[in-house]
């Protein structure tokens, strides 16, 4: 694993980070990488909710659409590829 160094951090905001991690039982490293992995995950679910809403579009414009696999080897034979 990798590390970060965060520098230049301001004394309140330093201050208003390890109060947050105390209050909640961690150190201020646990802290940080929660809130690192929390944003990690929260772009996770918006790549996803995109991708459906592209999926639906699609379905709406065209409808359902089959597997293809049968026709491309369908079509492989045909050709002797």
């Amino acid at each position: 694993m990798g590390d970060i160094r965060i520098r230049n951090v301001d004394e309140a905001t330093k201050q208003t980070i390890k109060a947050s991690a105390k209050s909640l039982g961690m150190t201020m490293e646990e802290y940080m990488l929660d809130l690192a992995r929390q944003d990690r995950l929260r772009v996770g679910r918006r790549i996803l909710a995109e991708a459906r809403k592209g999926a639906k579009a699609i379905y709406k414009k065209h409808g359902f659409m089959s597997d293809s696999a049968a026709l491309i080897r369908a079509e492989r034979e045909e050709n002797g590829w």
